[in-house]
């Protein structure tokens, strides 16, 4: 798989390319360090992720690729998703056809997924006697709940865009012709009179909360909130 890093107006664009499915050859799918130096580029306001040509991504290119190269291809490959999951930046999948396997479980590494109502999603190497190893067991309970997990886990069923946003595995659904305006419109939406400053310690307070101990992540917000506020007075901005 290619990947394709951009910049337009303050939002990084992250493009899966391996058509026409865009499948992973590997799990490292981009260099780590180039992903990590782009997402510390202080003009980013967001990221969108997003697949080339008709699909986000169907998963791995074949499990016999994946079971060759063993855990550890694996974990340098989780490596990544943690990158997207503990960006300081609201990430968002763009999602249309395909989204499966390790596929899914990139679109679910991010803040927000829109969809195409097109699209389709599911864990299909379930029915070949795998298990999600992307990093789905533990993301995909977070967003839909451990029995509706489950379900979709064992049950390797694809399920449509209107079915996943019943269950909360997408955030919203639309045509394909209006997914990239409404994906640009949203973040637009929240980023807009943002400084990046205050949109990157807004996503490390709520990236803490999550992963912290309560009172470490409550010492972190007050120390963010005191150093914006600081920002504000020094700057003559206050009222």
């Amino acid at each position: 798989m290619q990947t394709a890093l951009t910049i337009t107006n303050g939002i990084g664009r992250l493009t899966l390319i391996n058509p026409p499915r865009n499948e992973l050859d590997k799990p490292e799918f981009i260099c780590p360090d180039d992903l990590r130096a782009f997402l510390s580029d202080k003009k980013l306001l967001a990221l969108v992720i997003t697949g080339a040509g008709k699909n986000f991504c169907a998963g791995a290119a074949s499990p016999d690729t994946i079971s060759t190269l063993g855990s550890s291809a694996l974990d340098a490959g989780k490596k990544i998703i943690e990158l997207i999951a503990d960006a300081e930046l609201p990430t968002l999948a763009v999602i249309r056809g395909a989204c499966m396997g390790a596929g899914l479980e990139i679109a679910l590494s991010c803040t927000f997924r829109i969809a195409s109502s097109g699209a389709m999603f599911g864990f299909p190497e379930c029915a070949r006697g795998l298990m999600p190893g992307f990093g789905g067991t533990f993301l995909t309970p977070a967003k839909i709940g451990a029995a509706t997990a489950v379900k979709l886990a064992l049950g390797a069923d694809m399920i449509g865009a209107d079915e996943a946003l019943s269950i909360g595995l997408v955030d919203r659904v639309v045509s394909t012709s209006e997914l990239a305006a409404t994906a640009e419109n949203f973040l637009l939406s929240i980023t807009k009179d943002r400084t990046p400053k205050q949109i990157r310690f807004v996503m490390r307070a709520i990236n803490a909360g999550l992963r912290k101990p309560r009172a470490e992540a409550l010492a972190l917000e007050s120390q963010l909130f005191a150093e914006l506020a600081s920002d504000i007075v020094t700057s003559g901005r206050s009222t």
